[in-house]
């Protein structure tokens, strides 16, 4: 073997580059054609319609796939509203009505504005509903806008369609908004796979909800929000999980002020959102009840009678036997008191997770009073969460009994309020005051933060949220 000139051999001399990096794998496109028609479905129509420019794989996936047609996205673009303005003047009608006559492939969800059942514009929303491409139509919504909604009077809000209700044997979830439900048309309807049901600032009579859920046997998420016409509700229900009402005051006419829950055996979500009225909740039979709230004595009182549990406020709670099944609970109230809350954890003594908002603080000085507390009661608490953070002597009083004395505990939040200048040094106080450093639970996290979060503890915003297995985490 020879040497060049430089003494390098040329054998070394003359090995080969290293080759280039492998180009990268589209392994989405090589998914079967039923997958990336699902992905294409659960997309808004325009985004869906876009798929096609990818790649010539995915060009004959819109045509065929099932679509989720969402009307707000079908704009014209002159869609701009203002409050004189109706918003369905602006929707692209001819885009929707197109879509439907030409697009082979079914539609599986169609989410529409609810005041397109108004007089002037339900003639094109019945020529949609009787399209043969809903013919096996899953959800339908119609959901009401907080620019346009204001508008209307009670007076005018009108039945849903006729066509609505050859639709009803294939929907699994279903929104109301904004229209009135008589209890003869109640009665005249069936949803035999319906999983998942809103009615939402609807005009209902007493009975109508009622009528409703007998026609519903698989129902499991309900949320009523808003709604007027019917002051007590009362829930038979042999499927339903997750019940979640609003009480909306501000309107004319009869408003909810009685929930009986009377026989609900797979209940586990009793939720209450966005308290402005009081109201009073009857649990009879919910035996696997396991999440409660937003109890409040601040906008709205909720009176709650649950088992043996009387609640008429939450500084006055009684029993005379323990709930064992709830595990997660919520409150607004007007003061922290650790007296009221301790209350509670006696009431519920299987209580895992703990949501509290307060307007202000109390005397929370524990010392004396509860130092022997851990000795006769078997608290289960793990997970903790303050908000409207301030960092005052009361507030750091009620945290400190849990951080010494909760021995399961897992983390602790604080959602420090946002007018509250928050830096290194005023975190470093906090974590001091609040003797983190001699938690009793050594795997405790304690987390100190400003959370921007628009809901108000309860973290419904559609029915769909029900679902969720803690609805009071914050997912914003």
């Amino acid at each position: 073997m020879g040497d060049d000139e430089d003494g390098v051999p040329a054998a070394k001399r003359r090995q080969p580059a290293a080759p280039p990096p492998p180009a990268m794998v589209d392994y989405i496109s090589n998914l079967p054609d039923a997958i990336l028609g699902d992905i294409v479905s659960l997309l808004p129509t325009k985004k869906a319609a876009c798929t096609q420019i990818l790649a010539r794989r995915w060009r004959p996936l819109w045509r065929s796939a099932p679509l989720n047609i969402e009307c707000h996205g079908l704009l014209r673009d002159d869609g701009t509203i203002d409050f004189r303005g109706d918003p369905g003047e602006h929707l692209d009608k001819a885009a929707i009505t197109r879509i439907l006559s030409t697009h082979p492939g079914p539609v599986r969800r169609l989410r529409v504005p609810a005041h397109h059942m108004q007089p002037r514009h339900v003639n094109a929303l019945n020529d949609w509903l009787v399209s043969p491409a809903l013919n096996n139509l899953q959800v339908l919504e119609f959901y009401h806008r907080c620019d346009y909604a204001n508008l209307l009077a009670v007076s005018s809000w009108p039945p849903p369609p006729a066509s609505v209700f050859q639709l009803t044997p294939t929907l699994h979830v279903a929104t109301f908004s904004h229209c009135t439900i008589s209890d003869g048309t109640a009665r005249s309807l069936h949803f035999p796979n319906l999983k998942m049901l809103a009615l939402e600032e609807a005009l209902l009579p007493e009975t109508t909800v009622q009528s409703i859920l007998a026609r519903c046997p698989v129902l499991e998420n309900l949320l009523l929000r808003g709604n007027v016409g019917s002051s007590c509700v009362r829930i038979v229900s042999p499927r339903i999980r997750s019940i979640a009402v609003h009480v909306s005051s501000f309107r004319g006419g009869a408003h909810l002020q009685e929930l009986v829950v009377e026989d609900a055996p797979c209940l586990e979500r009793l939720l209450r959102t966005l308290p402005d009225g009081d109201l009073g909740v009857t649990v009879t039979n919910a035996p696997r009840l396991e999440t409660l709230g937003c109890l409040s004595d601040v906008f709205g009182v909720t009176k709650l009678k649950l088992g043996s549990a009387a609640i008429l406020r939450l500084n006055d709670v009684k029993f005379t036997e323990a709930v064992c099944s709830v595990k997660i609970l919520a409150f607004y109230s007007d003061s922290l008191s650790l007296d009221v809350v301790i209350n509670f954890m006696e009431c519920f003594p299987c209580l895992e997770r703990l949501y509290i908002k307060s307007c202000s603080g109390g005397k929370n000085a524990w010392r004396k009073k509860y130092r022997g507390l851990n000795k006769h009661h078997d608290f289960r608490l793990k997970n903790l969460v303050l908000e409207n953070y301030r960092g005052t002597k009361s507030e750091i009083d009620f945290a400190t009994f849990f951080i010494m004395n909760a021995k399961l505990l897992e983390s602790m939040k604080f959602k420090v309020e946002s007018r509250i200048c928050m830096d290194g040094s005023w975190i470093k106080t906090q974590h001091t005051q609040l003797l983190v450093e001699k938690r009793k639970s050594i795997c405790a996290q304690i987390d100190i933060r400003k959370y921007d979060c628009r809901c108000n503890l309860t973290h419904v915003e559609s029915v769909h949220d029900l679902s969720a297995a803690d609805p009071f985490a914050c997912r914003c």
